[in-house]
């Protein structure tokens, strides 16, 4: 599964996803994901947790790196080893 696997890959586009559009076309499932949005799976995909977990190794390898490293990847998990590196929650 991915995170934004739906809707938003196909008529939006830009680096976030369209938070403000979600809540009018799925209302029920933005309430739930206000509560929890880092354990939230989205409809057919991931929680932000599941991607946290997944990546666990990569970011351990990352850490104890000596040399600069690149990292190529999709945006969420991007935003998500940048979020942790700066210390955002």
């Amino acid at each position: 599964g991915t995170i934004g696997a739906g809707w938003w890959d196909v008529e939006c586009h830009g680096d976030t996803p369209p938070w403000q559009e979600m809540q009018q076309r799925h209302p029920v499932f933005y309430a739930k994901w206000r509560q929890d949005p880092l354990r939230r799976r989205f409809p057919g995909g991931e929680s932000y947790m599941d991607v946290i977990q997944r990546l666990e190794g990569v970011l351990v390898e990352v850490e104890m790196s000596t040399r600069p490293v690149l990292l190529v990847s999709h945006i969420s998990v991007l935003q998500l080893f940048v979020a942790y590196f700066k210390g955002v929650p």
